[in-house]
């Protein structure tokens, strides 16, 4: 069974009012937005650039070195002291020169040494009736050296491409000279032949200065190779085994 209701037309606009309305009151709720509590907000930190870690130092290994040595002297004044000194015949003996030296890696750790010291000899000997007089002179020697400890400097961070280092060394030295003296390692009391030579067995340490000096020092035993030997430079009145005592303090010239 069908229900029908009839209402008049008067009824319709107070109908499609109230429909109007409902509609009206629901939009603004719907429209509101409320906040969201569960929002995550991410920002980027951006980190400056790591540094990148220092480049090892590398050191340029040298090939060969010149050097000039500028101790080259030796002076004993008149009336000196005799019983002490490397020329106990002479009144006056004076040496004034220089070295000039050139060594050459030949392996990383072997090295050629050869040098030439030239100087002004300045000698009046006892018991002259001559004042003396003025000579050029010259001191040699050619020298194999083995620096042992190169590696072991290299690993410390010292210098070592640069000839600097401990070593042991053979070498041969003569006296140039009508006048001259003195070999690497002996003095001679009586002038004689034009040359003579020594050799010696050495132990020592060479050394950089700054960027442009050098010092270089060793000892060891000579052996004289010329007759007439008396007494070594420093050490004249030592009896037995004699030792030798070199250095050489001056300027590297280049590489």
């Amino acid at each position: 069974m069908a229900l029908f209701f009839r209402l008049p037309l008067g009824w319709l606009p107070v109908l499609l009012a109230g429909w109007l309305g409902g509609v009206g009151g629901c939009s603004p709720a719907a429209a509101q937005t409320r906040p969201d509590s569960t929002t995550i907000h991410y920002e980027e930190e951006v980190l400056p650039p790591a540094e990148a870690p220092a480049a090892p130092r590398v050191q340029v290994q040298a090939r060969h070195l010149w050097k000039l040595g500028l101790n080259n002297l030796f002076f004993l004044p008149d009336g000196g002291p005799r019983e002490f000194t490397a020329v106990p015949r002479a009144v006056r003996y004076g040496r004034y020169g220089l070295h000039l030296g050139y060594e050459r890696k030949l392996r990383a750790t072997w090295t050629l040494l050869t040098e030439i010291s030239p100087y002004l000899l300045d000698y009046a000997p006892a018991g002259s009736a001559s004042a003396g007089g003025v000579a050029l002179c010259a001191r040699a020697q050619v020298a194999g050296r083995y620096y042992y400890n190169l590696a072991r400097r290299l690993r410390l961070g010292r210098r070592a491409g640069d000839f600097s280092g401990n070593y042991f060394s053979v070498a041969v030295g003569a006296g140039l000279g009508q006048q001259a003296h003195e070999t690497a390692c002996f003095f001679y009391p009586d002038s004689g032949p034009f040359a003579r030579a020594d050799v010696a067995l050495l132990y020592g340490l060479q050394r950089r200065l700054g960027r442009i000096g050098f010092v270089d020092f060793n000892v060891g035993i000579p052996f004289a190779l010329s007759p007439g030997a008396a007494t070594t430079i420093f050490y004249p009145n030592f009896s037995g085994p004699t030792l030798a005592v070199n250095l050489r303090v001056g300027l590297c010239l280049g590489r």
